[in-house]
């Protein structure tokens, strides 16, 4: 399981990004701190971790481009997914 302060070792050896606590909100890719070639380093590390596969759809900056982003992702993948409000089985 991902956490904060193995992403951020990783981060470090990966690409010697060092990430402090007040940064955890800083743009990864689109700060250009990464290059999309980081990208996939970066998924393989969130699969081994979490024991998942993203979905082609899931590979976004939405879910990728800062710590706090991936850590939410994490949490919401080991969630699973959620029904609409609507959705009454049975």
């Amino acid at each position: 399981m991902i956490t904060c302060s193995n992403l951020i070792s990783f981060f470090s050896k990966q690409f010697s990004v060092n990430i402090t606590e007040n940064e955890y909100e800083m743009k990864l890719f689109t700060g250009g701190i990464l290059d999309s070639f980081s990208v996939v380093d970066v998924v393989l590390f969130v699969e081994s971790e979490e024991n998942v596969k993203m979905d082609p759809g899931e590979l976004i900056m939405e879910n990728l481009d800062s710590i706090t982003k991936i850590l939410r992702f994490c949490e919401s993948k080991r969630s699973g997914p959620t029904l609409p409000e609507f959705f009454h089985p049975g």
